[in-house]
């Protein structure tokens, strides 16, 4: 991971977001916008709201505090799930 760039997280919709491929194929006109930056992608498992956002904690644990969050759609509710399990995960 380049120490020069702000990582993103990237938070999709419900649709294409059980993969990396898939996410990157729906997003790939805002993933190539934010070139600047280092930009993680989160995919979803779960059967509840709460499994997932769980889930998307656990492969955050390594992303800086201090990080930026893009949502689409139901991303914005994992979002708001993994902040309230990381208060200083994000900006």
């Amino acid at each position: 991971m380049d120490k020069d760039k702000v990582t993103l997280v990237l938070f999709p919709g419900a649709w294409g977001n059980r993969n990396e491929f898939a996410v990157r194929w729906w997003f790939k006109n805002v993933i190539s916008y934010f070139s600047d930056y280092h930009v993680v992608i989160v995919t979803y498992q779960g059967e509840s709201l709460n499994d997932i956002a769980q889930d998307a904690t656990d492969q955050l644990r390594l992303i800086p505090n201090g990080s930026l969050a893009l949502a689409y759609s139901m991303g914005s509710q994992i979002a708001r799930g993994v902040a309230d399990r990381r208060p200083c995960l994000f900006k």
